[in-house]
């Protein structure tokens, strides 16, 4: 019983050392900010673009063609929905 409690308290201590080392971002070099900024930049666009092609249909009469041309519009900006 003794050798069980030394074994799930030293896997506890484990898990809580690895955390911080798993929670690290590991990201590409040092473009990783800048990458991110880019690649937000360009969803941000999207983003906008479609909302404003979807705006036109009213979610109350027209939520299936609303929410279908936000995703189509979003694909064809390479971006997920």
């Amino acid at each position: 019983m003794k050798m069980l409690q030394v074994m799930v308290a030293g896997a506890a201590l484990a898990a809580l050392v690895a955390a911080p080392a798993l929670a690290q971002n590991q990201g590409i070099g040092g473009a990783a900010p800048q990458l991110n900024t880019e690649m937000n930049a360009a969803r941000e666009s999207a983003l906008r673009d479609c909302t404003e092609k979807s705006r036109k249909y009213s979610e109350s009469t027209w939520g299936d063609m609303q929410m279908q041309t936000q995703r189509s519009c979003m694909a064809e900006h390479g971006q997920p929905e």
